[in-house]
């Protein structure tokens, strides 16, 4: 069995793959290699495991790796089959299965934690558990631990992931570094950089050397400081609290000359909500608020278009799901009959696109790049206004049960696209074919028959030559 592998470990991941430890916890920032060490490290354990020759085990190997969910587990089978050597496979990929048969009797498959009841009934020789803070502490209890204890296996787990707060995945890496549970060990590496004592980025001796720190100072820029932290720092923070800061230092009077274009955000009530709309200029100071109650529509659509009348706004920002297509369909006709010229824009709310409406808010309140008016809703909501974790490890922001957050979903809508009038044209420099090559050259892996991984790495993690 012989296979060759486009695999250059960095000095984070040599440590990680010379470690001996049963349990081991991969806490790392994103881009960091997580996946694709451990991809590597299951092909080591899969080649050792099948020169045990363990008579009676069927099939001879038994490996998972287990995601969160359906898209990240599809996006893993991917790396997995681009890594995996066509040598070592007895017979093509199972597409539908996600399912890799080796030769000599191994299996290795890829599963989703979606639903923790499917994951049982087989004894595993090593699982990967990947992006494990988003997966529940009840499918690793539940169904993913007993598959580990079964005998003759080796039953080992590796755990990788970017932090999300103190949760299940933060308790695990914590046994990774407590001296008397030696069969566990744990490694926390940012992506690139940490800060220095100057506050400046510092490259990371263990960190992946091909992003660039200013790659990671530029997305320190992009992001309010606490997903930075945690994304690209890997640090744990609290996943919960209050989302927006310095909230009573950006209360100001409307501006007197508003700097155009103005911006509008349209939050529609559902149920007992209030519809609120708020106004913005080009340089993120808000010029008005309405708030109003039971209103029916179509008095809320004229009310709209008498604000934007008013003001002269030029682009305008409804939510388009639930109740906010056909009100935006009855602004458009309102603004029509009116002959006022203004931009219509509709917001699809997803938990994606929420959140990055969120992040939007937070970053211009952190930096001072938002001005509101002294309204006490207006200060009441944005005060309130958290984050929470779900038992499933996911974080949502939402006002705390019996408030509001009205005012707060209208300025994020009107800020999605203040902040698009702030952002430069970039012009990308498309590096050539030599540059790539010159920034990574992959030296290949070589998997023999008598495979040691000393062979390879010397006890300090260099590469033999």
């Amino acid at each position: 069995m012989k296979a060759r592998i486009p695999y250059a470990p960095h000095a984070g991941q040599r440590l990680f793959h010379q470690s001996p430890a049963r349990f081991r916890v991969l806490a790392c920032g994103a881009r960091w290699g997580k996946d694709r060490c451990c991809i590597i490290e299951s092909i080591r354990l899969t080649v050792e495991l099948l020169q045990l020759k363990r008579p009676g085990l069927i099939p001879q190997v038994h490996g998972w790796f287990v995601a969160p969910n359906y898209p990240l587990a599809g996006q893993l089978w991917r790396e997995l089959k681009e890594l995996t050597p066509r040598t070592l496979l007895a017979k093509p990929p199972n597409e539908k299965a996600h399912r890799l048969n080796w030769k000599g009797g191994a299996v290795v498959e890829i599963k989703s934690a979606d639903d923790p009841n499917s994951l049982v009934t087989v004894g595993l020789d090593w699982l990967v558990v990947t992006e494990a803070a988003l997966v529940s502490e009840d499918a690793w209890e539940m169904a993913l631990r007993p598959r580990l204890s079964s005998p003759q296996r080796a039953g080992m787990a590796i755990f990788n992931g970017t932090p999300k707060g103190p949760n299940w995945y933060h308790r695990l890496y914590r046994r990774g570094l407590d001296l008397e549970q030696p069969e566990w060990e744990s490694w926390n590496f940012p992506t690139a950089a940490l800060i220095g004592p100057d506050g400046r980025l510092e490259r990371h001796p263990c960190g992946n050397p091909y992003v660039s720190v200013d790659e990671v100072a530029q997305a320190r820029q992009d992001m309010p400081e606490h997903w930075f932290r945690q994304e690209y720092l890997a640090e744990f923070l609290s996943g919960e609290g209050t989302v927006f800061r310095n909230i009573r230092d950006r209360v100001a009077a409307p501006p007197t000359n508003p700097a155009g274009p103005l911006v509008a955000g349209a939050d529609l009530a559902k149920h007992r909500d209030f519809s609120v709309f708020a106004v913005f200029d080009a340089e993120g100071r808000m010029v008005d608020m309405d708030r109003s109650r039971h209103l029916p529509y179509a008095h809320q659509a004229e009310r709209l278009c008498s604000i934007v009348a008013k003001h002269g706004v030029e682009k305008l920002v409804i939510e388009s799901n639930g109740v906010g297509e056909p009100f935006y369909e009855m602004v458009e006709r309102d603004l029509h009959q009116r002959g006022l010229r203004c931009e219509l824009i509709a917001f699809q709310t997803t938990t994606s696109s929420k959140r990055q409406m969120i992040e939007s808010l937070m970053i211009a309140f952190e930096r001072g790049q938002i001005t509101i008016l002294d309204d006490p809703q207006l200060v009441n909501e944005l005060e309130l206004f958290t984050l929470t974790e779900t038992t499933s490890g996911y974080e949502r922001f939402s006002a705390p049960q019996g408030s509001f957050d009205d005012c707060v979903m209208a300025c994020g809508l009107a800020f999605t696209e203040v902040a698009a009038l702030r952002r430069k044209p970039c012009i990308m420099s498309v590096p050539t074919d030599e540059q790539m090559a010159d920034l990574y050259r992959p030296s290949p892996w070589r998997l023999e028959d008598d495979f040691d991984w000393s062979t390879i790495y010397d006890e300090h993690g260099r590469e033999r030559g």
